[in-house]
């Protein structure tokens, strides 16, 4: 892509994460000390430690910037046990929980604004995998979905911007495409899209929004399969 098309497509992607991380705050900011506390989505955390998943997971991709920008090797996360630990940390107050993750969104956006500008390095090690600095803003729009998903707001996937869900399952695409302990599978969404990863021999169907949530937490609830469905192989 020329520069100006890569700083066109940086543009709507944070866009799109600004429109549901707005939305995920508008649906966790309703939430009472005691809902906070209590648990809820596929990992069975709190929505407080789902909360403050997503603004550790905020900070990391910060460090990754800034690791792009600088030249500097910053790993996302020191080690996953201090990450879990300030998971636990930061789920504790419930109280603050909420701002805390108001914070860490704010100054993820001007982070990840600044992809705009020269960059050392184009590529980052993120969530267990080499990729692109470019992915970033859609690997947080991915977590930002799911966790919305998790805290079980009265809020579905099939509630995100379509142009969010493309986005992601376009990202599981190329993410899933490149590792060699995936199946070959075709996604097949009833709003027309194809979706291939290997050789597309397993055939998976559903709305885009029920592809999104089996990629990314394992619900199968609205998702077929001719045969067995495997796990999700991007948890």
């Amino acid at each position: 892509m020329t520069d100006a098309e890569v700083t066109s497509t940086l543009q709507a992607d944070l866009e799109l994460l600004e429109v549901e991380t707005a939305s995920f705050l508008e649906s966790v900011g309703r939430l009472t000390p005691e809902e906070l506390s209590q648990r809820c989505g596929m990992r069975s955390w709190s929505r407080a430690q789902t909360i403050s998943w997503l603004s550790r997971h905020a900070e990391g991709l910060v460090r990754l910037v800034v690791s792009a920008r600088t030249g500097v090797s910053i790993p996302q996360y020191v080690s996953s046990s201090i990450r879990d630990e300030e998971v636990l940390v930061g789920a504790a107050d419930v109280t603050s929980v909420v701002a805390a993750s108001r914070t860490s969104a704010d100054v993820l956006r001007d982070a990840l604004g600044a992809l705009a500008l020269p960059l050392i390095s184009t590529e980052t090690f993120v969530d267990g995998m080499n990729s692109p600095v470019a992915s970033l803003p859609r690997l947080r729009l991915r977590e930002v979905l799911r966790c919305h998903a998790d805290v079980e707001c009265d809020w579905t996937p099939a509630q995100a911007h379509p142009l969010a869900v493309a986005d992601v399952l376009d990202l599981a695409v190329e993410r899933l495409s490149v590792r060699d302990d995936v199946p070959g599978m075709t996604l097949s969404s009833i709003e027309g899209d194809r979706y291939v990863v290997g050789d597309g021999s397993l055939q998976i169907s559903g709305c885009a929004a029920a592809l999104m949530d089996w990629l990314c937490r394992g619900c199968a609830d609205e998702v077929t399969c001719a045969g067995p469905l495997p796990a999700s192989p991007w948890l």
